[in-house]
């Protein structure tokens, strides 16, 4: 027919008698296209002023891993643990799970797994510890709002927090209550 298409790269333009036959055109050129590399990644949140702003990271060479990996890595009895526990984290709203152990013990890479593992169904937002005291205010809770638009669920990951999690006295009141 009467459609042409002209690449300019990156693009390709195409022209037609109807937006219809347009379309029937990009179809066609669609079953083309590369898949989009779908890397997992998170979003580091950091404070510019007063405002929270995210900066997306993808993560090189990462996958989740086997039932197999899992059990060698964790020990029997975690695949288990990890079916409950995603099964609870896509049936909340909200929640709280803390990861701990000894340095090295592979919490970071198990959340590295996860980050991978549910990449089409959860945004990763790392925060570090240093804004941890804005979390609770207005402008915070107005980003997440915005965040929100998306349409996927958000996981915050929190490393290093043992001192948001220290027993509740004067110093650390306002911490223990913005975690919870």
């Amino acid at each position: 027919g009467d459609t042409y298409v002209v690449y300019d790269m990156p693009e390709f333009l195409v022209y037609a008698r109807t937006m219809e036959a347009a379309a029937v055109a990009v179809a066609q050129l669609k079953r083309y296209q590369k898949p989009e590399d779908r890397k997992p990644s998170f979003k580091l949140i950091s404070m510019s002023g007063n405002h929270p702003s995210t900066q997306p990271v993808k993560l090189n060479q990462v996958a989740p891993l086997s039932e197999q990996e899992l059990s060698l890595h964790y020990g029997e009895g975690f695949t288990d643990w990890e079916r409950t526990w995603l099964d609870r984290l896509r049936q909340r709203s909200s929640g709280l799970t803390l990861f701990h152990g000894q340095p090295g013990c592979g919490k970071t890479s198990y959340v590295r797994h996860l980050m991978a593992r549910l990449l089409d169904s959860f945004e990763f937002y790392f925060m570090p510890v240093s804004t941890f005291d804005s979390l609770d205010s207005p402008r915070f809770v107005r980003f997440w709002l915005e965040e929100a638009e998306g349409g996927k669920r958000r996981i915050a990951v929190v490393e290093d927090a043992e001192s948001l999690l220290l027993p509740r006295n004067e110093g650390s009141q306002s911490s223990v209550s913005s975690l919870l």
